[in-house]
């Protein structure tokens, strides 16, 4: 199965390339703002967990 390359790059390839070229910064930016933003999440996730493992442990 083909990976998909990630949303902002799928949306970037589908414009015509006279317009594309004005573009790529800003979907670059978007693409790399878009990882920061699932790394953020993912650790407050994992401290979601840690603290709520840690509170059900001391209420035992």
């Amino acid at each position: 199965m083909k990976k998909s390359s990630g949303f902002w790059q799928d949306s970037l390839n589908s414009m015509h390339p006279s317009v594309r070229i004005r573009y790529i910064p800003y979907f670059a930016m978007a693409e790399s703002m878009d990882k920061s933003f699932d790394g953020v999440l993912s650790l407050w996730r994992d401290a979601n967990g840690a603290v709520l493992h840690a509170w059900r442990s001391l209420m035992k």
